[in-house]
This record gives structure tokens, sequence and C-alpha cells, in this order.
């Protein structure tokens, strides 16, 4: 009986620690989550740019296309695949901003938006936001 309520015990402790760091780890991993978000908005907002993390692909696709002297043609689709990519990421950012609830206040929220949207409509007015140094 006493063995039979330690190990009920000693399993509710073990169980109750497993909780509690699953609960640490999630909220952890859903900060860096938030964070890279927020850092990329900042990015984008002050240099008006394009994040290295999203040009790396098209980086690496171009560098290939031009060492292996493929047909220029290709170079235009993915050119145009980066594009829609880039916006539809610049979309995802906006629509975060829209309705994520951590902002510092709603005017923020509104200056972000809007900054947010002008540099969408330098992007697709000037297209040469993919820049390439290969």
């Amino acid at each position: 009986m006493l063995n039979t309520l330690l190990i009920v015990f000693i399993s509710l402790i073990i169980l109750q620690v497993i909780i509690y760091f699953s609960i640490r780890y999630f909220h952890l991993l859903s900060w860096k989550i938030v964070g890279e978000k927020h850092k990329l908005i900042e990015y984008i907002i002050t240099t008006s740019q394009v994040p290295e993390d999203w040009l790396k692909k098209y980086r690496v696709r171009t560098k290939r296309i031009v060492e292996e002297k493929v047909d220029k043609k290709n170079m235009g689709i993915l050119s145009g695949e980066a594009f829609v990519e880039y916006l539809h990421r610049l979309d995802q950012l906006i629509n975060y901003i829209k309705t994520t609830s951590i902002v510092e206040s709603e005017e923020v929220r509104k200056i972000v938006l809007i900054r947010l949207k002008e540099v969408r409509k330098e992007w697709v007015k000037r297209k040469d936001i993919l820049d390439y140094n290969v």
C-alpha cells in the first residue's frame, strides 16, 4: 500500500515537471517566432529592402543558373517567382500586424501598417528588389 502511494506520488511529481517544462518550451518557442516577425518588420520598415533570409534561396538558385549557363529565360522566371514570394511574405507580415495583440498601441499599429504598405508599393513600382549578388 505504501509502495503504491509512493509510486503515485512520484509519478505526479514527474508529470508536473514535464508539464512545467513543456509550457516553458512552448512559451519560449512562441516568443522566438514572434520576435523573428518583429525583427523582419523592423528591418523592412527601416531599410525598405528584402530581408537577407528571404534572398538566400533565390541567390543559390541564381548562382546555379549562372554557373550552368542556362537559358536567360530561366533567370526571368526565377526573378518573377522571387518577386511574388517576397510580396506574399510582406503581405503575411502586414496581415500579422493587423491582427496581433502584441503592439504597443493602436497608433503604433497604424504607423507600422502605413509604412509596410508604402514599402510594398515601392517594391511593386521598382522590381529591382531582387538583388542577386552571386
